[in-house]
């Protein structure tokens, strides 16, 4: 029997991945994972959305951003991120990073593509890299697999001055106060938007004159609970950063 990941994601909710956006990619013959190419397959409702013959692993971050992808199936994770360091840094590109499913682990034990898709009449013969995606990303939409999991189920939500010359004509010491007073605005909005989502938090702030230097949620939750709540974006003197937790 091949093991299938959970069919809840990380806040407990029930997702069904067949109508997820899943990317499936498999590493080109002879590429690096420094500069390494890959095939991809998108799959949308459970069916063949777009097919990519070579993409680089920028294109990878572009379409599981353009794309909205949940899910990044694979052969192996070493074919992306050979290290925890370089799947940290890969991750950090996303606001709400894709699950990344191994679909050849099952119950701890690594078993060949080409072996799972004979078991489940996918595929014979050892598959070309685009058909190896494409098997990757309908395995994970069965939810064959093992998820890779490095982060937290918690999200932190960062509030601070950006480095961004003085507007013209306003002294220093009057921008600097403009800025604390929107960095106190947006903290007390976030603040509230939490608490009427019922969301657990931390909040730490660091105090100026005026308002605020800068504050830090540790929200509770993972990133897609906040869809609605915050995202990234840069205001008139502030930025605000939202990243998973990681372990």
């Amino acid at each position: 029997m091949l093991g299938k990941i959970s069919k809840r994601d990380r806040g407990g909710a029930r997702i069904d991945l067949k109508k997820e956006p899943i990317l499936g990619i498999d590493i080109l013959p002879g590429s690096s994972t420094n500069n390494g190419k890959y095939a991809g397959v998108l799959l949308l409702n459970n069916r063949v959305k777009a097919r990519f013959p070579e993409i680089t692993k920028r294109n990878i971050i572009e379409i599981v951003k353009k794309w909205r992808v949940k899910v990044l199936a694979l052969d192996n994770l070493s074919e992306i991120a050979p290290t925890i360091d370089s799947l940290k840094t890969f991750l950090a590109e996303f606001e709400e990073p894709p699950k990344i499913v191994e679909v050849t682990m099952i119950h701890g034990r690594r078993i060949s593509l080409a072996v799972i898709a004979r078991a489940l009449n996918m595929a014979s013969g050892h598959p070309s890299p685009l058909i190896a995606a494409e098997t990757a990303a309908k395995l994970a939409a069965m939810k064959v697999g093992s998820e890779v999991k490095i982060f937290e189920n918690e999200t932190k939500i960062m509030i601070r001055k950006a480095k961004t010359p003085v507007q013209g004509g306003m002294s220093r010491e009057r921008f600097r106060r403009n800025v604390e007073l929107a960095v106190l605005g947006k903290t007390r909005e976030i603040r509230q938007k939490l608490k009427l989502r019922g969301l657990d938090f931390d909040l730490f702030v660091e105090r100026g004159e005026a308002g605020l230097k800068g504050s830090v949620f540790l929200v509770y939750a993972p990133p897609d609970k906040l869809r609605g709540i915050v995202r990234k974006r840069r205001g008139l003197g502030y930025i605000i950063k939202v990243e998973p937790v990681i372990k």
